[in-house]
């Protein structure tokens, strides 16, 4: 059996089960799969998952651009090759000419595979145009091959359509992308209990004036593990030489203000609580995730641009702040109506599906210090019954199976719990092989090995890239993306964003969650010296005791 894969070779097949073999020189150099009627990409060479991205597979429309396969190897690149390889390659395949012999072949297939390198170009910028802003000489390399090369060759209206762009890219850099979510914030309100649509894919260039025109509905272009997560959040006793003056600070502050719980209704904390966390969980971006820093501890406080750390800052700070919120309640009637509150403002966020502040807020209630309390003891059943049931969620048992089952069952908007998140994007990056693992002993019977595991696969040659590994991350980015599709219903209360820098009001008028927003958020950053302190909570409750 033959199979042309790029028009200059024949390439050998080999079939075993649902699996199809392409191989060279007697080893496999892309192995594909059947899935649900449709062969996927498993694992390949570099230079074959390369070619993959425009080959001449067909000039039908509905397949001459596989974009699940095209978004998949874009956002994962940087683990098998370099930005600016990947951007030579592109254009040296767009500036493909014909061999010796091969005038008929060229003919046919020069201006589709022309066509699919322009849809990759198009992707990539809008998809992970960070690529770009990271690295000056990659930017002018590629606007050199818009401007100049594209034009050339007779694509003046594509050239035009990549320089558009990538003006709307650049001009989205000049500004954080905190302001630019709390710009368009309004845009984004639903019902916030209706299926995220769709979202449509851009269009393919003048693929369409070549072929009949064609569209499809597409998904919206594209967070240390719990143990750490958890530690940092109740870290242990510390050497801090300041860590009495730190926490008298803190507390003089706290008590000379008014108790925040006494003075507003749980529904008005929670919904600030979840739309500060929303729109900061929506500034994170799948190259935040993929190619980010946020696997390093230290890098919590860097930058007002690092989102993951920035969420990860404010959870560490909410947990601390529900301990300080209870001490600056003097009477154990207070102190009773402060945990009723607390544990209603979690129940509420948990109907909205924020797990997130939902389970930090649980995560401050159920610290060793908080337990502590007489309080809990005059709590009625219901509240009792209530804050047992935010518990669960929190349970580790079974891969937090209870929280997960619940969370699968959602619909955007949606906050999900982050340190679980990434947890499970450590298990995706670093728990599947980057490329395939060596092939077993030679068996007559058989050339090909199907594993169990969704995301490898073993083969008869070595040094395969497991593209099924980056396939399954690339699901799980898009599912994960896709909780913030809707914005939550009320998100409309709320003009002030005072969780981030440098946004201040948009016009003289304060809006329904505008005055509870500068209250809570000024108590929360009134814990950012204490919260490390091992010693601040314990010593805050043993007073009031």
């Amino acid at each position: 059996m033959e199979h042309v894969i790029d028009g200059r070779a024949c390439k050998k097949t080999h079939r075993e089960g649902n699996t199809l073999c392409i191989s060279e020189n007697g080893k496999d150099v892309l192995v594909m799969e059947m899935v649900n009627g449709k062969l996927q990409v498993v694992a390949g060479t570099n230079e074959k998952l390369f070619i993959k991205l425009a080959d001449e597979a067909s000039q039908v429309i509905i397949d001459l651009i596989d974009l699940d396969y095209v978004d998949t190897y874009l956002m994962n690149h940087a683990c098998f090759t370099t930005s600016a390889e990947l951007l030579e390659n592109l254009i040296a395949r767009f500036h493909i000419e014909a061999l010796a012999g091969e005038t008929e072949y060229f003919d046919k297939w020069q201006r589709c595979i022309q066509l699919k390198v322009l849809n990759v170009v198009s992707r990539w910028i809008k998809i992970q145009y960070q690529d770009f802003n990271n690295s000056r000489q990659l930017l002018r390399r590629l606007e050199s091959f818009v401007n100049n090369s594209i034009k050339q060759a007779g694509f003046s209206a594509e050239a035009k359509t990549l320089r558009e762009a990538l003006d709307i890219e650049m001009a989205k850099c000049t500004r954080s992308r905190h302001s630019l979510v709390a710009l368009t914030s309004y845009s984004l309100v639903g019902s916030g209990q209706t299926t995220p649509p769709s979202t449509p894919c851009l269009s393919s260039f003048s693929i369409a004036s070549h072929h009949q025109s064609h569209s499809q509905s597409r998904r919206p272009s594209l967070a240390p593990s719990l143990l750490s997560f958890v530690s940092s959040v109740t870290p242990p006793d510390s050497p801090i030489s300041s860590s009495q003056q730190l926490q008298s600070q803190s507390q003089s502050q706290s008590y000379n203000a008014p108790p925040l719980l006494l003075l507003y209704e749980a529904k008005e904390i929670a919904k600030y609580l979840t739309l500060a966390d929303f729109y900061t969980f929506k500034c994170i971006t799948a190259h935040d995730y993929l190619n980010g820093q946020w696997k390093n501890q230290s890098a919590e406080h860097k930058g007002p641009r690092n989102y993951i750390g920035t969420m990860t800052r404010r959870a560490n700070m909410l947990t601390h702040w529900v301990a300080h919120e209870l001490c600056v309640l003097k009477t154990p009637k207070q102190r009773k109506t402060g945990l009723r509150k607390m544990i209603e403002i979690a129940k509420l966020c948990l109907e909205w599906n924020n797990f997130h502040t939902s389970m930090i807020l649980t995560m401050g209630l159920t610290s060793r210090a908080v337990q502590k309390l007489d309080d809990w003891q005059a709590l009625p059943s219901r509240d009792t019954h209530v804050f047992h049931g935010l518990q669960k969620y929190l349970d580790v048992s079974s891969n937090m199976a209870t929280y997960r089952q619940a969370f699968n069952k959602v619909k955007s908007p949606a906050i999900p719990f982050l340190p679980l998140v990434l947890k499970d994007l450590t298990f995706f990056l670093d728990g599947n092989p980057t490329h395939t693992p060596p092939p077993p002993p030679p068996q007559p019977s058989q050339q090909v090995v199907v594993m169990q595991s969704e995301t490898m696969t073993t083969c008869s040659s070595e040094n395969l890239i497991n593209f099924a590994k980056f396939q399954s991350l690339a699901r799980f980015m898009n599912r994960l993306l896709s909780h913030t599709s809707e914005n939550y219903s009320f998100a409309g209360e709320l003009e002030h964003f005072p969780f981030f820098f440098g946004i201040k009001f948009y016009d003289e008028e304060k809006h329904a969650l505008d005055g509870v927003a500068e209250v809570v958020e000024q108590r929360i950053e009134g814990v950012a010296d204490c919260y490390h302190d091992s010693q601040c909570v314990p010593c805050c409750i043993d007073k009031i005791k």
